[in-house]
């Protein structure tokens, strides 16, 4: 079943991951059963395979420790392609766990491995993360070198969907005023090719990266359609990671709208949704995170920060959804205050 469903769990699919949820003690007493028999071969496999299950629903801490269990074991450490395969699962995590640098010698072990047997096809990804990982530790020089090699190494195996995901993180990095045109234009790019490829995630990456897009340039109602679309993405499909990124996405919002308090509780539920999922932040993102905290606590009275803060921290997941739909809505009705850019800064 792991099997069957993995390429259908990493690219977020909702049936699946419904389907594998439920299994995940069954999956767990299997891993136990392999181990046991010192199968490392099946066990660096079906670690690889539940990836995208611990990465969409919020069970980082969990594959973690599964993970380092595997790769530990006798037998575990020879160069195939299914020690790779588990690598980069890893390497996957780490990054998402808020230890961007644990990733790095994960994935280039991997890398090595891939390259070591011509196994191409994997060598987008494992550059994509490479990028990532650098970003995550500010080095976003380093990050656009991987990202723009990983977009060559995706043209060349016909790989649409690596190719979105670096245009997609290329363009998050663009961040000179004068190349907006430029930036929307790679996500449109970046869109169309995840749409070709069929990988949800990566059209819900691509969206997001268009919200933030239209954000900067001040086009606030636009910017709260497009987090309509990847809100009930991300709601429906249960992906962790992407509802507290949508979350936050939806506070700077609300901030800049005037809704300091909606802003305050969807902080809230944003830091309790990463603490619940293990899902930590980079030093950068985190300083640039606590830069925005900072912003809508001294835009609101002491106390009403805090209770609205706290509200947010202990709100049920789908109330602070509910809570972060109920912003949307007022920013896009066709009554409220004009949200929209002036007319120079329209993209």
């Amino acid at each position: 079943l792991a099997e069957q469903a993995a390429p259908r769990v990493e690219d977020g699919d909702q049936q699946w991951l419904d389907r594998l949820d439920p299994e995940r003690e069954n999956l767990r007493a299997a891993l136990a059963w392999l181990t046991e028999r010192g199968d490392a071969e099946r066990c660096l496999r079906l670690v690889g395979d539940l990836r995208g299950l611990w990465f969409h629903r919020g069970s980082l801490s969990d594959g973690w420790t599964q993970l380092e269990t595997v790769l530990a074991l006798p037998g575990a450490a020879l160069p195939t392609s299914a020690r790779a395969y588990a690598l980069a699962a890893a390497g996957v995590l780490a990054i998402w766990r808020g230890d961007a640098a644990a990733s790095i010698p994960l994935n280039s072990e991997a890398l090595a491995i891939c390259q070591a047997l011509g196994e191409r096809a994997a060598e987008p990804w494992l550059m994509v993360l490479h990028g990532i990982a650098a970003s995550r530790l500010g080095d976003d020089d380093r990050a656009i070198e991987y990202w723009e090699q990983s977009l060559v190494l995706a043209r060349d195996v016909g790989d649409r969907k690596n190719a979105a995901r670096s245009l997609a993180n290329i363009s998050s990095l663009t961040v000179d005023p004068q190349d907006a045109d430029r930036r929307q234009a790679m996500l449109e790019e970046a869109l169309a090719l995840a749409r070709a490829a069929g990988h949800p995630a990566t059209i819900h990456l691509c969206l997001s990266g268009l919200v933030r897009c239209v954000f900067d340039r001040g086009n606030y109602r636009q910017a709260a359609v497009g987090l309509q679309e990847t809100l009930a993405i991300s709601a429906t499909s249960g992906w962790q990671w992407q509802l507290a990124e949508q979350l936050v996405a939806v506070a700077r919002l609300a901030q800049a709208t005037g809704q300091h308090a909606s802003a305050a509780c969807l902080i809230g539920a944003h830091d309790a949704l990463r603490e619940r999922a293990g899902m930590l932040l980079s030093p950068p993102l985190r300083a640039q995170h606590d830069q925005f905290v900072l912003e809508v606590r001294t835009a609101m009275a002491v106390d009403t920060y805090t209770a609205a803060r706290t509200a947010g921290e202990a709100m049920p997941l789908e109330e602070a959804i509910a809570v972060a739909t109920n912003v949307l809505t007022i920013i896009v009705a066709p009554d409220s205050q004009s949200f929209a850019p002036t007319e120079a800064a329209q993209p």
